[in-house]
């Protein structure tokens, strides 16, 4: 995803999940980071995330045709090169 499309998700995520991710989804917070990669940016998060979580986050992660996984005390939102 481009950064522009990366910043409307993590603010997306801000407002439908911050309940079940309150510590580590911040758009104004180094928590909650915008990166760029080869395949273009992704959206890292240092959380752990639960079952509510995963279930609050899919429904902005199948709107956008992104995919999730944990890395490193991370979760990654990015799409799928």
């Amino acid at each position: 995803m481009n950064r522009a499309e990366a910043i409307k998700v993590l603010f997306e995520i801000n407002d439908e999940c911050k309940s079940q991710l309150m510590t580590c989804v911040s758009v104004e917070q180094p928590s909650s980071q915008i990166v760029k990669t080869p395949d273009g940016y992704q959206i890292r998060m240092k959380c752990d995330i639960n079952k509510k979580s995963r279930n609050c986050l899919k429904p902005v992660l199948e709107k956008h045709k992104l995919r999730l996984k944990e890395e490193k005390g991370f979760v990654i939102v990015y799409q799928n090169p």
